[in-house]
């Protein structure tokens, strides 16, 4: 039995691993937002389950089984690095080039079926071992129960092990091995009885793997090497490596140098131009700023143009330190130093972590951030973080950002993109002026002294001031101040009704980002345009009537306990994984970026379904498993409508142990749910799999459709309520349930 509790834990522990690094994977091709990360999530929840319902097909005969289990368990880290290079080779096959977007149906098609075969197998495997855990039908429940509590925590250790030290010391092959020395072992425990053999065998394949890391890392950059030059011959391959935030890539293209940051170029080395031509427009309307706080990017030409300025101190943010590391190893030597002058002082944090303990002010604040394409970025476009910068500047302070806009026509999808920040923005800061462009900048302040708008004055002073620039020059403030320009762009955006703030609660920028890039790919935004929150909330009260109505019409057949508790599964899965969701990006807003602890959260919710469902076993020896499921069903729905109010008050409160334990509560709801309706289908069921199957296959629904829609769309309390109108159907079910002789 040991080989069993330690295959489910394998199990557990592999998938969760391989889930991560094929995540990554795919970011890297697809540049990813909420949207596409949740087509990637839903592909794979959805193959595992329908991967666990095939495997009800080989439990009837178990000899043959426990060979299929041997065979794919050995299976399953070669079946990922095949999946690995699939998706680096992707843009090959379907012939567009790095830098570009994939198009979201493309994204569907190719995640659907590199993810196919290993989805499928680890479903598949975990079915027979839940099966092979109890062979008596009337103990079915209990060796299946048991399974579940054994693979997620092997997924715990998993999240923890790959988030604290696989992701920084091991390329993604070389993890991938590992997870093939843990399945090679584990195999021959199954074959062999011997113990001494078993040993041998496991030191032996222990110093093979350790022999075979040098070889794995030059094959890595052989396999990058050649996906570049499929991609663009022109391009050279030079490194890459994956920190806890990003896959880095160095790639040359004639004598530039180009850091790109997930399969899309964020870094030309060095970047003088863009780096002129976004700081001087801002720091000529404070010449004799002293104290300058950069948020991101700065490395790239941001501080050097800086200090050209009689500034005291510079204060630079940013979040990853082996961006910098990686950096400084190619920066020409101007920025090098200027990062190393001593006025300089750099900062390894999150922005609004660092803002939140902060007692200095600043005169100047640059955001160099990127676009608001995703939720985490999406919190530095927020009204929540313009009045945190807004309270670490001094009286005449300004702050200044640059967003994708246009000079000429800003059109519906555009607007909405840029009226949603640039409103933000203005609530917090009276005085704004907006220098319009491909890439426009937003300067606020709150001081009395205006900011000053005619080009005649700032080219005056710029000259004055006797700076050496490359390209910058007085001559082009006309340019970018054409006063047509700045009505016809402050008009637009100051007339523009409807409009949506971006808030931590409410985070629509990124959604607009998302309509941008939905556009672009197909051209029309029909479906997004629809799915506002009216029409959420009633298709949400549409599909839940039909639940109901539907548990009306079959309440009285005899197969009701094969219904139900499926149906109930699939509900308790999607809104659990859209709470966990919020919660995880409560977290981020609270405490800063989620990246570094997200297996921490992560793992904290495996904990809690682990010992829910363990708790459920220990409940239905003394109470019946229908009184259980009723109340059960009942304090969920109940913990739904309150998750709202408890994420202000994780928010007001700011302890991380508060936030751990909320989400380890969600964790113990799922996984005491999954045990109860464990137990009431395999009374009259031999499908192993199908409640396991339903719950992953309902969580790829929560995960699709919570931050890419219902989040942005809803907002979190909305969103709540969303979730409450769906679940609850269930609760009526488990009613129904229980009064069933």
């Amino acid at each position: 039995m040991y080989r069993w509790f330690a295959s489910l834990f394998y199990i557990g522990f592999a998938s969760i691993i391989s889930q991560i690094l094929l995540l990554r994977e795919f970011l890297v091709l697809i540049h990813g937002n909420e949207l596409s990360i949740g087509i990637i999530y839903a592909n794979w929840l959805i193959w595992i389950g329908i991967g666990s319902i095939i495997g009800n097909k080989f439990i009837r005969n178990m000899y043959k089984s426990y060979n299929i289990f041997q065979i794919f368990l050995i299976t399953a880290p070669v079946l990922v690095i095949c999946q690995i290079v699939l998706v680096r080779f992707t843009r090959v096959f379907i012939n567009v080039n790095p830098g570009e977007y994939i198009s979201m149906l493309d994204l569907m098609l190719t995640s659907f079926l590199i993810l196919c075969p290993g989805c499928i197998l680890w479903g598949v495997l975990f079915t027979l071992g839940a099966k092979a855990m109890s062979n008596k039908k009337e103990t079915l429940w209990y060796g299946v129960n048991m399974a579940y509590i054994f693979e997620v925590l092997g997924s715990t250790l998993g999240g923890i092990l790959f988030s604290f030290c696989m992701a920084s010391n091991l390329n993604n092959l070389q993890i991938v091995a590992l997870l093939g020395l843990l399945s090679l072992n584990l195999f021959t425990w199954h074959k062999s009885h011997r113990k001494k053999l078993n040993i041998i065998i496991l030191l032996l394949s222990s110093f093979l793997y350790l022999k075979s890391l040098p070889c794995l890392t030059n094959f890595e950059h052989f396999l990058e090497s050649r996906r570049w030059a499929y991609i663009n011959e022109k391009l050279e391959f030079i490194s890459a490596i994956n920190t806890k935030y990003q896959n880095l890539s160095l790639l040359k293209l004639g004598n530039q140098l180009i850091i790109y940051s997930d399969g899309k170029p964020s870094y030309n080395l060095a970047n003088t131009y863009d780096a002129e031509l976004f700081t001087h427009p801002i720091m000529i309307q404070r010449p004799k700023a002293k104290n300058i706080l950069i948020i991101g990017g700065g490395f790239n030409g941001i501080i050097k143009e800086v200090l050209k300025y009689p500034v005291s101190s510079v204060d630079y943010i940013e979040i990853d330190p082996d961006l910098l590391k990686y950096a400084l190893q190619f920066l020409d030597e101007t920025n090098r130093q200027a990062l190393n002058e001593p006025r300089v002082k750099m900062n390894l944090t999150d922005a609004r972590l660092y803002l939140s303990k902060l007692k200095k002010k600043y005169d100047v604040i640059l955001i160099n951030i990127g676009e608001p394409s995703t939720a985490s970025i999406n919190r530095y476009y927020t009204v929540d973080f313009y009045k945190q910068c807004a309270q670490c500047l001094e009286p005449d302070g300004i702050c200044a950002f640059t967003f994708t806009s246009s000079t000429e026509y800003i059109a519906n999808e555009l607007k909405d993109f840029n009226t949603s920040i640039y409103k933000s923005f203005k609530l917090v800061f009276n005085n704004t002026l907006i220098i319009p462009g491909v890439h426009a900048i937003l300067i606020g302040t709150n001081s009395k002294q205006n900011l000053i708008t005619q080009s005649d004055s700032l080219a005056q002073f710029f000259k004055n001031l006797n700076i050496s620039t490359e390209y910058f020059n007085e001559y082009m403030l006309a340019d970018l101040l054409q006063p047509k320009r700045v009505q016809y762009v402050t008009s637009v955006l100051d007339n523009t009704k409807g409009y949506k703030l971006n808030t931590d609660n409410d985070p629509v920028t990124y959604y607009f980002d998302l309509l941008l890039w939905h556009k672009l790919q197909l051209g029309s935004n029909n479906l997004f345009t629809i799915l506002d929150r009216k029409n959420l909330l009633l298709s949400g009260l549409v599909l839940s009537f039909l639940t109901f109505l539907f548990l009306l019409i079959t309440y009285s057949r005899k197969k009701v306990h094969q219904l139900f508790p499926q149906i109930i599964m699939a509900y308790t899965g999607l809104s659990g994984m859209a709470l966990n969701l919020l919660l995880i990006l409560n977290f981020q807003t609270t405490f800063g970026s989620i990246y570094e602890m997200v297996g921490a959260v992560i793992s904290a919710n495996m904990i809690g379904m682990a010992f829910g469902t363990l708790l459920s076993v220990l409940l239905m020896k003394k109470l019946s498993p229908k009184i259980l499921l009723f109340t059960g069903l009942l304090m969920y729905g109940i913990f739904i409508i309150f998750i709202p109010e408890l994420l202000k008050i994780l928010t007001v409160a700011q302890k991380i142990a508060m936030t751990f334990s909320a989400v380890i509560v969600l964790g113990m709801f799922i996984g005491t749910l999954f045990g109860l309706l464990n137990r009431l289908y395999l009374t009259n069921s031999m499908k192993v799999g199908n409640i396991y199957a339903f719950d992953v296959v309902g969580s790829s629904v929560g995960a699709l459709i919570a931050c890419s829609i219902l989040l942005p769309v809803l907002g979190a309390s909305y969103t709540s309520i969303f979730l409450f109108i769906l679940f609850a159907p269930s609760i009526i079910a488990g009613f129904i349930i229980k009064n069933i002789k």
